[in-house]
C-alpha cells in the first residue's frame, strides 16, 4: 500500500546501493513471449542460476512444463548492449490479489561478475514491484520460505520489505526426535520456525542456564512476522522457563 518511493526508502542499504550502481549502466528490460524466447531463457539464464545457487543436483522443472506455465505470466529479460544477462517470470493473474514471483535467472557471464550480479538482482526486484503496482496488485508474493530461522533466503527477502505469514495452503508437520542421539542433534540444530497459537515463533535448543544466550544468538535473524523466540530443553524438548521469552 506504500508508494514506490516509500518502499524504496525502507530497503536494506546494500539494495539501495545496488540500484544506484545499476542506474549508471544502460540496462534495458525486454518483454519476451514466444516459445523460443522461453527456451532461451530456460537454457541460458534459469538453469545456470539454479545450478550456481544449489549445485548441479538441484531440481529444475522441465522446459516443457515451464513453457506451458504462462497463464497471467510476464517474462522479461534484462539486457546490456543487446546481451540478455538476467530475467524473471512473474505471475500477474487477475484471479489473485498478489503478484507471484515465479522464477528468476542470471546468465553465467553475469554470475562471474559479482557487482553485475548484485545490480541485476536489485533491478529485477524493483521491476517486479513496479509491474505488480501497475497491474493493481496490492502485494508481491516472494514464494514459500523454508522454516529455518537463520536461513539466508529469509534474510534476503527481509531486505526487500517482506512480511512473513503462516502458509495456510500446505501441509504441516510435527517434528519428533526419536534417535538415541536426540540431545546431540538438538544441541547442533539450526533454529527453526514453528507455528504456535496461529503465530510464527522461533525455536532454539538449550538449557535454563544458557537459554538467554541461545535466544540472543538467534535475535539477528528475526524477521517481520516472527512473534517471539523460545528456548526448548536439549534433553526433553520441552520449553525452558525463561522470563525473557514471555
Amino acid at each position: 500500500n506504500h508508494s514506490e518511493e516509500q518502499w524504496h526508502q525502507h530497503l536494506r542499504t546494500r539494495n539501495k546501493q545496488g540500484l544506484r550502481y545499476a542506474a549508471k549502466r544502460a540496462y534495458q528490460f525486454h518483454r519476451e513471449t514466444t516459445e523460443e524466447d522461453y527456451r532461451r531463457f530456460y537454457d541460458n539464464i534459469l538453469k545456470p542460476f539454479v545450478h550456481h545457487r544449489h549445485g548441479y543436483s538441484a531440481y529444475v522443472e522441465s522446459c516443457a512444463a515451464f513453457c506451458a506455465d504462462t497463464y497471467g505470466a510476464v517474462r522479461e529479460t534484462v539486457r546490456l548492449e543487446q546481451k540478455s544477462l538476467a530475467g524473471f517470470h512473474l505471475k500477474l493473474s487477475p484471479r489473485n490479489p498478489l503478484a507471484y514471483f515465479n522464477k528468476v535467472g542470471i546468465s553465467t557471464e553475469a554470475i562471474q561478475d559479482k557487482q553485475m550480479m548484485s545490480e541485476l538482482n536489485c533491478l529485477i526486484y524493483q521491476r517486479m514491484v513496479q509491474l505488480a503496482r501497475s497491474e493493481g496488485h496490492h502485494g508481491l508474493h516472494l514464494g514459500i520460505t523454508p522454516p529455518v530461522l537463520n536461513n539466508g533466503i529469509t534474510w534476503y527477502k527481509s531486505g526487500w520489505g517482506a512480511e512473513f505469514v503462516p502458509n495456510l495452503t500446505h501441509q504441516r508437520y510435527q517434528l519428533h526426535f526419536t534417535s538415541a542421539k536426540a540431545a546431540l542433534i538438538r544441541q547442533h540444530a539450526a533454529p527453526l520456525v514453528a507455528l504456535k497459537n496461529g503465530h510464527l515463533v522461533g525455536i532454539v535448543w538449550g538449557e535454563a542456564q544458557d537459554a538467554a544466550e541461545k535466544i540472543a544468538s538467534a535475535e539477528p535473524w528475526k524477521f517481520n512476522g516472527l512473534h517471539s523466540i523460545h528456548c526448548h530443553s536439549i534433553q526433553t524438548g520441552q520449553r525452558v522457563q525463561n522470563p525473557e521469552t514471555v
